[in-house]
């Protein structure tokens, strides 16, 4: 996603993907949680950081109630942080917030993220030099200034729910482990 370029084909789409590999919203464990979002830019941006973006955010079905109620508050930004509260800036509407079944994966450099049915995606790195993944910092919306990233392109891309749809492969993405503090 090039959040300073020119908004392609007239609005631009974005899945995100996490995965809580260990961690706490007070007393509640979150480890081994998944969260998805799917987001659409409107025809009307001239790029992506115009904001204005109609969400859908998806969690794990897994999860309980206490679990439930801590995602929502951490990835819709209410719990404060660096990444989510400055992603939701950029978000006008929540279509919903959904509880469901994410299977997020990775398989050699191939990571996967599957929705129930609506959402399936998958990237993989983009190689540079010396055979190594191409790695970017400083990014908007994304963990610190100081956490590094992996470039990647898309493999697939395939999204349907609430009036929301797009399908296409061969797009740009980023991947990579961040610490998260809400405060």
């Amino acid at each position: 996603m090039h959040f300073f370029s020119p908004v392609p084909s007239g609005h631009c789409d974005y899945i995100g993907a996490w995965t809580i590999e260990e961690g706490t919203y007070g007393d509640t464990r979150l480890d081994g949680l998944n969260v998805g979002l799917a987001a659409r830019s409107p025809e009307t941006n001239k790029i992506m950081l115009d904001g204005n973006w109609k969400a859908l955010f998806y969690l794990d079905g897994r999860s309980n109630r206490e679990q439930t109620e801590a995602l929502t508050q951490i990835f819709t930004g209410k719990a404060g942080g660096a990444l989510f509260p400055e992603l939701m800036k950029l978000i006008s509407e929540v279509i919903a917030v959904k509880s469901t079944k994410i299977i997020v994966s990775k398989d050699g450099k191939k990571f996967t993220v599957s929705v129930s049915g609506i959402m399936d995606a998958s990237i993989e790195p983009v190689i540079g030099t010396q055979n190594r993944p191409m790695e970017i910092r400083n990014i908007p919306v994304a963990g610190t200034v100081d956490d590094s990233y992996i470039v990647a392109k898309s493999l697939s891309n395939n999204y349907h729910d609430d009036g929301l749809e797009w399908s296409y492969s061969g797009k740009n993405g980023y991947y990579g482990k961040f610490d998260y503090r809400s405060q």
